[in-house]
């Protein structure tokens, strides 16, 4: 890339890590506010109550205490913690490792050397059929497609080119051409050509010994290549930079909210039996069934309730008291109108109802 492109790359990746930035911060302290304004403690409470229920069940087989049963439970919820923490650091050195590759993918001119093999994507379409007028490439199927990723070996020292095969050397401006040795000529360097070209360009005359980088050793994969081709381009590096922000970014972000979750989770696990009971019914023999894990929502009796929306009855923001529960309604009284007289019953659909919780 030339300065001015790399310029452009330096100012987007700087932007897209501002951007995400910001983007992270609003939404940890959006979040951190309702958090600390309690607006999520009906969604903390249903977890409780889960945790009840399975203590409860857990209780039946092996006995013991509530508080042991939770710490039982944070043991292996660490132990899943650590193993994620593990999964997550490898995929963030892995996209270091991407992002490192294809900055070092430009620097080096598209050679990526371990041990003596290079793997090199090639750009043009000059080997990728054969020309007619190149009667020499009869039996020579081995053509290049664009974009195509390849291996390259080192030439041992010593070692003699074999004519009609494939090797890349680099041009006076340091490009590497990837293109079909043909012969020696008299005054010992060596004549080039593409399958598809109808002649030598300039540069595949007069190639020396020390402008040979490889030998194509018949591995090519296209869609590698194609993948190879995008990530090392100036967007495929903002693209990556983007997501490793991303990535980075959710992890701090959620291990910060997940602190706060559990300082708030923490303070109410006392409470864990009268949640339980807020979250289960009373059939008429007085026998406990928990309606929480079976995904039905209950609305118990004498239980508090704001009016989500609001319409010629109710006001948005009211706090009504449940008197009866329904199939998919609720008859509620209005608790604003309580006086001397309490208000009659209104219906109201159970999705209009959010869970209220005091300060």
């Amino acid at each position: 890339m030339d300065k001015v492109t790399w310029i452009v790359v330096l100012i987007s990746v700087v932007l897209v890590l501002v951007f995400l930035f910001g983007a992270f911060l609003m939404l940890y302290r959006s979040r951190k506010r309702l958090l600390i304004e309690k607006h999520h403690d009906d969604i903390i409470e249903e977890n409780i109550a889960v945790l009840y229920s399975d203590y409860l069940k857990d209780a039946e087989e092996r006995g013991g205490s509530f508080s042991a049963f939770v710490d039982r439970k944070k043991k292996g919820k660490k132990i899943r913690g650590i193993l994620l923490d593990i999964v997550l650091g490898i995929v963030g050195l892995i996209m270091l490792v991407v992002l490192a590759c294809s900055v070092a993918y430009r620097f080096t001119g598209g050679q990526v050397y371990i041990n003596d093999t290079a793997f090199y994507v090639v750009e043009t379409d000059s080997m990728s059929e054969k020309n007619e007028a190149n009667d020499y490439l009869e039996g020579h199927d081995d053509q290049i497609p664009t974009r195509t990723i390849i291996l390259l070996e080192r030439l041992q020292e010593g070692e003699e080119l074999v004519p009609y095969t494939i090797y890349a050397y680099q041009d006076e401006d340091g490009n590497v051409i990837v293109h079909r040795y043909i012969e020696t000529m008299d005054d010992g360097t060596y004549l080039f050509r593409g399958d598809k070209n109808p002649s030598p360009i300039a540069s595949d005359v007069g190639v020396t010994r020390e402008q040979i980088v490889g030998r194509f050793t018949g591995y090519q994969n296209h869609a590698l290549g194609e993948a190879i081709y995008f990530l090392k381009s100036p967007f495929g590096i903002i693209v990556i930079v983007g997501l490793f922000g991303v990535f980075v970014g959710q992890s701090v972000y959620s291990e910060k909210l997940d602190l706060l979750y559990r300082k708030r989770y923490e303070s109410l696990l006392p409470e864990a039996k009268k949640i339980y009971e807020k979250y289960v019914a009373i059939d008429g023999d007085r026998k406990r069934k928990s309606l929480l894990l079976d995904g039905i929502d209950i609305y118990p009796e004498g239980s508090v309730f704001y009016i989500l929306h609001g319409n010629s009855e109710l006001s948005t923001g009211e706090k009504v008291e449940i008197v009866k529960e329904e199939d998919d309604t609720c008859l509620c009284r209005i608790l604003s109108d309580v006086g001397s007289f309490k208000s009659l019953p209104i219906r109201v659909k159970k999705a209009n109802l959010s869970s209220y919780h005091p300060l």
